[in-house]
């Protein structure tokens, strides 16, 4: 309401030739910052959530306690990505389901690939999911929900997550035009609307055995919070992550195919999809939030474990 009230303010003084356009212009630029994805608004969403949402939340962390401290080893990798901001979990997968999962890459996702289309702000990203996959008997859902992937999530929040999302993209060496096109190549950290925490499980469903394929490229959480009165919102060059002494903890992260990883993308400075010429990437996305007024976008059409229903249901 507040964001149209400025617009059209804006609007009329602009076409009256008044130098209070230029000001309603600032103004509007002010309150999108504070309002928008990455400002301090995002905070205001998240309490006023988990206070109307309060038997949700308390749920939430009561049933926790069935999903965590099962393996001791999962216990362990929460706490490196407590502090780190990443973790592999690869050892810790279903063998059964990783198989099932690169069988679908090889047999489905490689076909999409050949008439995708690369997105109109990131033109060397293609996405290769489809809605017909999100179904709880398709493999990218069975995935998700496996105890190992619930167990490492849970016991970083401390509480049951919520699915938020499901994605697959290849990304591809692409000639760009301008630097606005580079997107998500240059440095930047991840944010979520209703300011609510999220973790990001990365599988790799082609090797990425150098920096050539484009690797996801990090700085570890715990430098990335101490220089981010150094860093300014938005993208960030090279150059800036250079002046800001953060050059050596550049991590980029790097395996064979089948590598499965937590990642804080909001909390870990981060790039990538920089592929060399004749390289790609191709990696399947698994989004967990913690809390939120997220939309249940999971197609209920196999059972569900009772336990697990929290996952995918609000």
């Amino acid at each position: 309401m507040i964001s149209n009230s400025i617009k059209v303010a804006r609007n009329l003084h602009q076409r009256m030739g008044s130098p209070l356009g230029k000001l309603h212009s600032t103004v509007e630029r002010r309150w999108n910052d504070f309002n928008g994805i990455a400002g301090p608004m995002r905070h205001v969403r998240r309490i006023s959530f988990q206070a109307r949402h309060l038997p949700e939340v308390i749920e939430r962390k009561k049933q926790a306690q069935k999903f965590t401290r099962q393996k001791p080893e999962i216990s362990a990798c929460a706490r490196e990505y407590r502090q780190q901001g990443l973790t592999f979990i690869t050892d810790h997968v279903d063998p059964q389901l990783m198989a099932e999962l690169q069988k679908f890459y090889d047999e489905v996702i490689t076909e999409r690939s050949k008439t995708a289309v690369g997105s109109p702000t990131h033109p060397f990203f293609f996405s290769l999911e489809d809605s017909a996959d999100f179904t709880t008997d398709h493999i990218l859902v069975r995935f998700a929900l496996q105890d190992s992937v619930v167990q490492a999530v849970t016991e970083c929040f401390g509480s049951v997550p919520i699915l938020t999302g499901i994605s697959i993209n290849e990304s591809r060496y692409v000639k760009l035009e301008t630097k606005k096109q580079r997107a998500s190549q240059q440095w930047h950290l991840d944010y979520d609307y209703n300011g609510s925490e999220f973790i990001a499980v990365w599988v790799y469903l082609t090797p990425v055995p150098t920096v050539a394929q484009g690797p996801l490229t990090i700085i570890p959480a715990d430098i990335s919070r101490q220089a981010r009165h150094k860093l300014h919102l938005g993208r960030i060059q090279d150059e800036e992550i250079e002046a800001a002494g953060l050059a050596d903890q550049i991590k980029p992260v790097l395996g064979p195919q089948g590598t499965v990883f937590l990642v804080s993308t909001g909390e870990c400075y981060h790039m990538g999809s920089r592929c060399h010429p004749g390289e790609k990437r191709v990696m399947c996305q698994f989004v967990f939030s913690k809390s939120g007024d997220h939309k249940n976008f999971i197609k209920i059409t196999a059972p569900v474990e009772e336990d697990k229903k929290l996952l995918i249901c609000r």
